[in-house]
């Protein structure tokens, strides 16, 4: 499962994905910073919420809040990293890098709790 594995550790364990094309690409230039963030957003599990500072806690930046708020507002993959499912520190949504705005990260919210 995605959740528990992290997205982007696939890229790097596994010599059966194929090295090439543009999402795996843009992987490759993207930092670390980057790439560690949204690898510890795609492990929040289904239903499930955790704060932009929670996110920077666990990747050992507990002041890189924003700059997590920045890296997930940069996700171009949010059907696959989950970044609907990390909102503000009072638990208010903030920010949503799908179509659709607010209006449609509080929807996939609700529909996740069902």
């Amino acid at each position: 499962m995605l959740e528990n594995t992290g997205f982007f550790n696939l890229f790097s364990n596994s010599s059966r994905i194929p090295r090439t094309g543009n999402a795996v690409q843009e992987i490759n230039k993207a930092s670390a910073f980057f790439i560690s963030s949204l690898d510890e957003i795609s492990k929040i599990p289904y239903g499930k919420t955790k704060s932009y500072k929670q996110v920077a806690e666990k990747i050992k930046q507990p002041k890189a809040a924003r700059a997590v708020g920045r890296a997930s507002g940069a996700n171009r993959i949010p059907i696959i990293v989950p970044c609907h499912r990390v909102v503000g520190s009072s638990g208010e949504l903030v920010g949503y890098s799908g179509g659709g705005g607010l209006l449609f990260k509080s929807y996939l919210q609700l529909l996740e709790k069902k």
